[in-house]
């Protein structure tokens, strides 16, 4: 594991000020990746020890101080490129507003602050089932050493390793997705559940928070069906179509390449004895040509010709050209099935 080099990455977010998206985007995985390389999140650079200006020793029984190691940045950034700071004021207004009309709905929702704050019906049956495991432990931070909730020694995150005790406990709380796209859309309810609690523990506009605002139990199902939707088995074209949807999304971009030897392997195993029934023929408004260009050095690109020449071409990316082919594999067995052109 790597020293953090805090310098390097206040020099690295300075970039993410660009008004090139894709400087600014590239800037910040560079970021996201030095702290994965020291152990660490975004999280962990406002909850750990103290300003190195102050050389204040830490009281052990103050608790985790929070520090904001960004002091400055926004003088930095306003020399280098003025009106950055008005233009950051107004994105943070921006944001306040969409933040406090999210805790006003969530509110709306369960009726009162206190009542949006308690375990939902998931959770309460999670917590129960892991109640046994429930003990407190001593950890270490930067700034001393404290008590702190566990269930069994793990006290959550994707960087210690979950013990058997606790995943068997939370995958028998209630029945385990049985596809990846019921897993899909439990991971997708765990992420709005999150969002949700974020927005009514914390207040509007606030610039610290946690890495995750459920509960242990709740986190550690969290994390296993979203380990069960981007790597679980493809077991049919509905599974294949959802991890490709997964492997192609903006989100998962970094992601795509672990992704595509199981998504290949699905293909080969599924699309030749695809099913037929069900799916629609394929049907085209004009007596058009479909040919796929693939030149090595440029992106795949599909275009669609009639007699007079090219009419339409659009670039895809590998995965999308995957979705294709299995939809126009599907949809090619089912006509000449039924003896259509």
């Amino acid at each position: 594991m790597k020293k953090l080099d805090t310098d390097k990455l206040l020099k690295v977010l300075a970039m993410a000020g660009s008004d090139q998206d894709g400087e600014a985007l590239a800037a910040l995985r560079k970021a996201q990746g030095m702290l994965k390389d020291a152990g660490k999140t975004f999280g962990d650079l406002t909850v750990k020890g103290q300003d190195r200006a102050t050389k204040a020793k830490p009281s052990p029984a103050a608790g985790p101080t929070i520090v904001d190691i960004f002091a400055g940045f926004d003088d930095h950034m306003e020399a280098k490129q003025p009106g950055w700071k008005a233009k950051q004021a107004e994105a943070r207004a921006e944001r306040t507003r969409r933040e406090a009309d999210e805790r006003a709905a969530a509110i709306a929702r369960y009726g009162s602050l206190e009542q949006a704050k308690q375990p939902c019906p998931r959770e309460q049956r999670l917590n129960e089932a892991t109640a046994h495991l429930k003990r407190t432990i001593s950890k270490e931070y930067a700034n001393g050493t404290f008590d702190v909730d566990s269930l069994d020694g793990w006290t959550g995150g994707f960087d210690d390793k979950m013990p058997d005790s606790v995943m068997a406990a939370v995958a028998g709380a209630y029945p385990m997705p049985s596809t990846l796209r019921d897993a899909r859309d439990e991971a997708l309810y765990w992420t709005g559940r999150n969002r949700e609690l974020e927005r009514v523990w914390t207040e509007p506009g606030s610039i610290f928070g946690a890495d995750s605002y459920l509960g242990l139990a709740a986190d550690a199902r969290r994390m296993l069906v979203d380990d069960l939707w981007r790597k679980g088995p493809i077991a049919t074209l509905d599974d294949l179509q959802v991890r490709i949807e997964c492997a192609a999304s903006e989100e998962w971009r970094d992601l795509a390449s672990d992704a595509m030897p199981g998504i290949l392997e699905a293909f080969n195993r599924l699309v030749p004895n695809a099913p037929v029934e069900g799916i629609s023929p394929v049907i085209w408004k004009a007596p058009l040509r479909l040919v796929l260009k693939d030149v090595p050095g440029q992106c795949l690109a599909l275009a669609l010709h009639d007699q007079d020449g090219e009419k339409v071409a659009v670039n895809i990316k590998p995965t999308d050209a995957l979705a294709l082919a299995v939809d126009l594999t599907s949809s090619t067995r089912q006509r000449m099935k039924g003896g259509a052109a």
